[in-house]
């Protein structure tokens, strides 16, 4: 699928999912989870502030099985920005 056959509405509306999901404060990433065992995720931001910081995360974010790649496209997404990582 291309981008143009993306509903812009449908984008909108996926944004606004997975900001439900993941939250950044002034410290942490926190995901926020409907799991059986855990409600919040945690990572500091400070453990994100290089490239290589941000991809040691993502490899070990693949690990959970809460993880879609949905939610993991977007944590790099806002990761790299708050970290002001150039991931382009």
């Amino acid at each position: 699928m291309s981008l143009k056959q993306i509903n812009p509405d449908e984008i909108k509306r996926k944004y606004e999912d997975l900001g439900k999901l993941l939250e950044v404060d002034n410290r942490h990433f926190i995901f926020h989870l409907d799991d059986e065992e855990i409600d919040l995720y945690e990572i500091s931001r400070s453990t994100c502030n290089t490239p290589e910081q941000l991809l040691e995360w993502v490899f070990h974010l693949t690990e959970k099985r809460w993880m879609t790649m949905d939610l993991l496209r977007y944590f790099i997404q806002v990761a790299s920005e708050k970290s002001n990582i150039n991931i382009r």
